[in-house]
């Protein structure tokens, strides 16, 4: 398995409600270990963004992705 975890950044264009939304992903970290991914995203966590940071892992097989909502 492949561990790692995203920056997300939430985009809009506009002010109203037919404004178009995006999402922007400016950094992908990825590790080997869970608790290397684990120890990397608790100090991003610790940086003032405004963004939210995924967390997400490989399945076994290949191809398959599954993505960690954000407990924090």
């Amino acid at each position: 398995m492949i561990y790692g975890y995203a920056i997300v950044i939430k985009k809009r264009d506009g002010w109203y409600d037919d404004a178009m939304e995006w999402y922007k992903i400016p950094k992908v970290r990825l590790f080997a270990t869970e608790k290397d991914r684990d120890n990397a995203f608790n100090i991003e966590q610790k940086k003032d963004y405004c963004t939210e940071i995924a967390k997400f892992e490989t399945k076994e097989r290949q191809g398959g992705l599954t993505i960690l909502k954000n407990r924090s």
